[in-house]
Formats: structure tokens, C-alpha cells, sequence
């Protein structure tokens, strides 16, 4: 999982202590709702495909739920978000450098909306 392959870069990004960052990442993972890929319409898939061709194919899966879920893509891959641009393409959520980087206080819940690895509230 793509959270735990990066888990030295985000150690050094927000500054927690690993066991925190460990449990706001159980956390975020206990929040998260599966989708199957069967559930997303053909369209979409057709649409996807298009827009990762010449890309990275790879990355069809995830622009397809992108779409599907009218959200924002979060990846650091500039050249995917190059060639997606270049083709119309520009749901990416971008989290600021200089916000992970900024000590903070301990909010009541570690992923609230003000937390830097969460751009959206489970607090409701």
C-alpha cells in the first residue's frame, strides 16, 4: 500500500513520532470505503483508459475512481499529472509542502480536517 511504501517520507513530513503516525494511518485505513472496480460504469473505465494512454496505464484504476467519485487524485507523480493535464485532466488534490512541514498541535482526533494527511473529516 502506497501509505506504508512512503512511510519514511511521511515521518519526516509531519514531524509525529512513528507510533502516531501509525495510528493515524490505522485510523485513515479503518475510514476508508472499498469500491469494486465492477461497480464503476464502462464509460468511465473507457474514459479513464483514454486519459492515462500514452501516460502510464497503470494508472487507469485510480483515475477511473477519481472520476467516478467526482473526487481529487492525490499522487506526486508529476509525470502522470503532466500528461493528464495535457489531456484535459486536473481533479488532483496538491496538499502545501510547507503545511506537512509546520509543527502543529495535537488536534482531539489526529486525522480532523486541519491534519495535514487528511483532506477530509471522519470527525463528521
Amino acid at each position: 500500500m502506497e501509505l506504508f511504501k512512503n512511510r519514511d517520507r511521511l515521518l519526516a513530513a509531519t514531524r509525529l513520532p512513528e507510533d502516531k503516525l501509525l495510528e493515524a494511518l490505522n485510523e485513515l485505513l479503518e475510514s476508508l470505503q472499498l469500491v469494486e472496480a465492477a461497480s464503476i460504469p464502462v464509460g468511465i473505465w473507457m474514459q479513464a483508459r483514454r486519459l492515462c494512454d500514452g501516460v502510464d496505464l497503470k494508472d487507469t484504476p485510480f483515475v477511473a475512481l477519481t472520476l467516478h467519485l467526482d473526487a481529487r487524485l492525490w499522487t506526486d507523480d508529476e509525470e502522470l499529472k503532466t500528461g493528464l493535464r495535457a489531456k484535459g485532466f486536473n481533479q488532483f488534490f496538491e496538499p502545501e509542502i510547507e503545511a506537512l512541514a509546520k509543527p502543529r498541535q495535537s488536534p482531539a482526533h489526529p486525522l480532523c480536517p486541519c491534519h495535514p494527511l487528511w483532506p477530509f473529516s471522519p470527525c463528521g
